[in-house]
């Protein structure tokens, strides 16, 4: 668990929710999902979560490590909510593949969100969404810099990038060391996040160094993350 991840997912609301049936190719796979909550890296026992995009899957709900495997549509990219009575829900879009995988979801506690946004002069709107997105390096290594983020069509306030400390910093027009950076009070809807530099990164799960965009669906007061995993610089 890189230090500047929980640090970073602490400074941002994020949402996504997006309607579809199963996925493209057919089947499903089971995920195994770790729920935590992000400022003291606590496992969360008891947050449900579900798969708002695709219809006919079950929720599950955690147990007292965290953890719990769930089923998910294969070769598709549904959106994972997870909720529980301490945190903001959060949401978070994945890539599956064929094969069986894991992921981390890391949630926060209202409170700290809402100081932590109102230290770059923005105050929450309950009624928009707002987006958090990490680039780490290779191997696991903490975040990235020289990472530009962009949103498409553009709203909201941002991205805000934040220094090697996790705070943000409104000089700066990439990613600094932390790799992180937030888009606040984005009016629900549909968008396109990119990124661009001299960088390929791998998403989550799936998607690889070729895709530098996804679709990201915004909903109201809601927290998810778009992580960007293993980015390196790609040759001239």
């Amino acid at each position: 668990m890189r230090i500047d991840t929980k640090i970073g997912l602490v400074l941002a609301l994020l949402g996504a929710l997006a309607c579809g049936d199963d996925g493209e190719g057919g089947g499903r796979v089971m995920m195994t999902v770790e729920v935590t909550e992000v400022s003291a890296d606590e496992a969360l026992e008891g947050a449900e979560i579900c798969i708002t995009s695709h219809d006919g899957y079950a929720c599950a709900t955690t147990d007292a490590t965290g953890f719990t495997t769930m089923e998910a549509p294969a070769n598709a990219e549904p959106v994972f909510r997870v909720t529980h009575p301490r945190t903001v829900p959060g949401l978070m879009p994945v890539t599956t593949t064929s094969v069986d995988g894991a992921f981390e979801a890391e949630v926060a506690e209202p409170g700290l969100t809402n100081i932590l946004l109102n230290l770059v002069g923005i105050t929450p709107d309950a009624t928009k969404g707002n987006i958090l997105v990490l680039a780490g390096g290779p191997m696991g290594m903490s975040g990235i810099g020289g990472v530009p983020y962009a949103l498409s069509p553009a709203d909201g306030e941002g991205p805000f990038y934040f220094d090697e400390g996790a705070m943000p910093d409104a000089e700066l027009t990439s990613t600094s060391g932390s790799g992180a950076a937030a888009f606040a009070n984005v009016e629900p809807g549909d968008y396109t996040f990119s990124f661009s530099g001299p960088y390929g990164c791998d998403w989550e799960i799936g998607h690889g160094q070729s895709a530098t965009e996804a679709t990201l669906p915004v909903v109201a007061g809601e927290l998810t993350i778009i992580s960007l995993e293993d980015c390196e610089e790609l040759p001239d």
